[in-house]
């Protein structure tokens, strides 16, 4: 079982009751929770940058590549519902000598005939993740798999250079991170505890100013995700679409924070017995004292 861990920090804060009965006081209390775990998956990106004489031609070679890739990419292990093809970009669009983003395609590309004859040309792109679930139950563990994962990726990415440049030439070197995620429910978890804290650290000022805890007047919100900021999942990943997702380029812990700022009312009857003064004989003997003045 994936060890997670729990945090809850609580800052509180009384605010000043009005000296005017008429007007209602208030306690403001923030709560957090956290939740850390381990990254679970190792996502790489890579780039598909194809020309070609007309936006048609240069999108028929980006599909073929996609599918090229795709093999490539299950061969390797990907989760097949991870493999994600973004959308197609123009990079280019001019005429003259091709310039590729990649200095492999580069060397390839100069001499050619359509750059001799000063055809125009355009340059499109697609970005392509692909996710491989890790299987470590501890950060020295998750060390060596992403390591060696990683390694297996780029060898792979070496060979096929080796074996088919041409195709080659037309990605970039993968780029790798790190990712953890909780889902809808596990979110909605995490806010209901901070939520819970802020209330029950409001119910104690409360108590220690002798007054009881009112409606709540004001609640707000805020996730965040470190290293990363917080952000719903683009990738499916295991056929949803409702994570929450933190990354790093590290194999180390990540951590899902969300904080709650809620402001209750104070309750008008315990407001006002409040200011009762704790002696009522001592009171009444200084009323006495004043009349006979």
């Amino acid at each position: 079982m994936r060890q997670i861990s729990h945090i809850l920090i609580v800052m509180v804060m009384f605010s000043a009751l009005s000296s005017r009965e008429t007007c209602g006081g208030e306690i403001t209390a923030e709560g957090k929770a956290a939740v850390e775990q381990l990254p679970r998956t190792l996502r790489a990106r890579i780039t598909i940058e194809e020309r070609g004489t007309s936006a048609a031609d240069a999108m028929t070679k980006i599909a073929a590549d996609q599918r090229a890739l795709q093999e490539y990419l299950l061969a390797l292990g990907a989760n097949p519902r991870s493999i994600r093809f973004g959308e197609t970009s123009v990079v280019s669009h001019k005429s003259g000598k091709f310039v590729s983003s990649y200095p492999q395609k580069r060397s390839l590309s100069v001499g050619s005939k359509a750059a001799a004859d000063g055809k125009k040309f355009v340059t499109l792109s697609v970005e392509v993740a692909a996710e491989w679930e890790f299987a470590s139950k501890s950060q020295p563990d998750l060390v060596v798999e992403f390591h060696t994962l990683r390694q297996r990726i780029l060898t792979a990415y070496e060979q096929v250079k080796r074996e088919d440049p041409k195709l080659a030439a037309s990605f970039s070197p993968p780029s790798f991170l790190l990712v953890g995620y909780i889902d809808e429910p596990q979110r909605l978890k995490l806010l209901q505890a901070a939520f819970d804290d802020a209330k029950k650290r409001a119910g104690q000022l409360a108590k220690v100013a002798n007054v009881e805890l009112g409606p709540l007047l004001k609640l707000n919100t805020k996730s965040r995700l470190q290293p990363a900021a917080a952000r719903p999942s683009t990738t499916r990943t295991h056929e949803r679409n409702d994570l929450w997702e933190v990354m790093t380029n590290k194999p180390a812990q990540v951590s899902f924070w969300i904080e709650v700022s809620t402001i209750f009312a104070i309750n008008q009857a315990t407001l006002k017995q409040s200011r009762v003064p704790a002696d009522p004989l001592r009171s009444a003997r200084g009323r006495s004292q004043s009349i006979a003045r």
